[in-house]
């Protein structure tokens, strides 16, 4: 899967790039809402994760824009500012998985994997085969 990371904590992004890159997906990694918006432009991700409070505005507000540039791109949420009123606001929008930071990168792993096996059946594909040169998990 091809993933792209909104996420203005470097450090944070830093480690879900680690996890994703470790499992054999690529993955871009920006930290605001203008620049997720530029790089769907022209890339054709599969996944985001999307942290809510961005530098330049709320993360949450940009899934109708996103699934514009990309219809069918599958969506996760991240925050480390839970309340039950943003996760029922975000939930509403029809996200994959709503996470509260810190999350463990293990479960980040099973839940990728997870992902990764459904994106390969809906693409007719057998999890685990080759696909464009790299090994899909």
């Amino acid at each position: 899967m091809e993933i792209l990371i909104v996420d203005n904590n470097s450090a944070s992004a830093s480690s879900i790039e680690g996890t994703i890159v470790r499992l054999g997906h690529e993955v871009h990694a920006v930290g605001s809402c203008g620049a997720a918006l530029e790089v769907m432009g022209w890339r054709g991700f599969d996944l985001v994760m999307l942290d809510v409070f961005l530098p330049d505005g709320r993360g949450d507000r940009l899934i109708p824009r996103l699934r514009e540039l990309r219809p069918g791109v599958g969506i996760i949420v991240m925050t480390g500012y839970n309340s039950r009123r943003l996760e029922r606001e975000v939930r509403e929008r029809g996200v994959l998985y709503y996470m509260v930071k810190p999350f463990d990168l293990g479960y980040l792993e099973e839940l990728l994997c997870h992902l990764s096996r459904k994106y390969d059946q809906r693409a007719g594909r057998e999890p685990g085969k080759e696909v464009s040169g790299r090994w899909r998990n």
